[in-house]
């Protein structure tokens, strides 16, 4: 755990280096809101590298079928997207607002992707071991869910992000503090 707490210093002190769309979002004072920030920027990261795997990984695939059936090419196009807006995104607060726009995008791409590769199955049936039938389909069924789950941790950095920008309120005064000090102004 001193490691992590070390390492997580350390960038933060680069100040204008690596951090430095993340030192310029308006988070809660204290280091909890710092620690939340510096996760949704690891969060935008890992989801921006997932994300271009995901291309790499659908490109391959969907080269084969790309003049036969028109809905490969949306993973084809939104993978590469959403990997660089994940990547600007963690550097940078005004594009962080779209988070949750993308993140159900990429759970809509995941939904259609697995609804377009166990479309034989449903048209089909299944007879006998649904372990079968999903091997003699010859399409990855679980591969667009990548899509579906990136977008929730999308979702999470949003919303971990909207915790992390929420300004503690001020302290409000007692009424007769608030007397004493205009009566003090006023002598």
């Amino acid at each position: 755990m001193a490691c992590i707490w070390w390492f997580q210093s350390e960038i933060v002190a680069f100040g204008d280096g690596l951090m430095a769309g993340y030192r310029g979002c308006p988070i809660m004072s204290g280091s909890n809101g710092e620690r939340v920030g510096f996760c949704v920027t690891l969060l935008l990261l890992y989801a921006g590298i997932v994300f271009f795997a995901l291309w790499i990984d659908s490109t391959t695939y969907h080269l084969r079928v790309l003049t036969e059936e028109a809905a490969s090419y949306t993973p084809v196009i939104f993978a590469p997207l959403a990997g660089i807006y994940c990547l600007a995104a963690a550097f940078s607060c005004l594009l962080r607002r779209y988070l949750l726009l993308v993140g159900f995008l990429a759970i809509l791409v995941g939904a259609a992707g697995t609804f377009f590769h166990t479309k034989e199955l449903f048209e089909e049936g299944v007879s006998g071991s649904l372990l079968k039938a999903l091997q003699n389909l010859g399409r990855p069924v679980f591969a667009p869910a990548g899509f579906a789950g990136n977008g929730l941790l999308l979702i999470l950095a949003w919303w971990c992000g909207r915790r992390a920008r929420k300004v503690e309120q001020p302290a409000v005064m007692p009424e007769n503090q608030i007397h004493s000090k205009y009566e003090e102004e006023k002598h």
